[in-house]
């Protein structure tokens, strides 16, 4: 009986090894006309869909990388990382320790977007400059830009303690080598994680005492 467990056993093994993981796909939505301009490029947040899911990701996605391309209704193939759980082996820099809090510090800078809309350009060549300075600053001139205003963006970015954010929502999407020469793409925001209910009611508690103290004194 055992050895006919076994081998049924191996054989489910065989057949879950021979079936071929699903590729991950992500299908650009929209078009042009819905997007600001900044510098004479297209910033900002595109529509996008999961593996041809009609439910659009939730607040679109934004690219990473200005040096590639990648076009309104093409579909491409990647691979999905996350900054937490942590699990960056595919993304792009993923295997530069330093590139991690990059990747930090564009999920808040994308999550100031919703807030600041006047100020999507400057954000999202902030974001841009973060991987690639290089080639921003070689292929964009100032005329157009409030570098000020970026350089500000990237200052506090620089600034943010990540263990204050939750990067739960976040998710990279990295093309796959078949699809090499498209952008990379980051979906989601770094959110401020809530003070723990303890500390509020201690700083309930501390605001009351103060309040009771002022009532007292007013009698006196």
């Amino acid at each position: 009986m055992r050895k006919i467990w076994a081998l049924s056993l191996c054989l489910a093994i065989l057949l879950v090894a021979a079936i071929p993981a699903m590729a991950t796909t992500v299908t650009l939505t929209g078009d042009y006309g819905s997007l600001p301009t900044y510098a004479g490029v297209y910033v900002g947040p595109i529509g996008a869909t999961l593996d041809g899911n009609t439910t659009a990701i939730s607040g679109g996605i934004a690219c990473m990388d200005i040096a590639s391309t990648s076009y309104f209704g093409s579909t491409i193939g990647v691979n999905i990382s996350t900054l937490q759980p942590l699990n960056m082996t595919n993304a792009r820099q993923g295997s530069d320790a330093s590139a991690i809090f990059k990747y930090e510090e564009a999920a808040w800078l994308l999550g100031q977007i919703p807030t600041h809309s006047t100020q999507v350009g400057e954000i999202q060549f902030a974001i841009w400059r973060l991987f690639n300075q290089a080639y921003v600053d070689a292929h964009y001139a100032s005329a157009g830009r409030d570098i000020a205003a970026e350089n500000t963006w990237l200052a506090q970015a620089a600034a943010i303690n990540p263990d204050n954010y939750d990067f739960s929502s976040v998710r990279i999407y990295t093309p796959t080598a078949a699809y090499a020469s498209n952008q990379e793409f980051m979906s989601g925001g770094a959110g401020q994680v809530p003070l723990p209910s303890s500390v509020l009611l201690l700083g309930s508690g501390l605001v009351g005492l103060g309040l009771l103290r002022r009532k007292r004194n007013l009698k006196n």
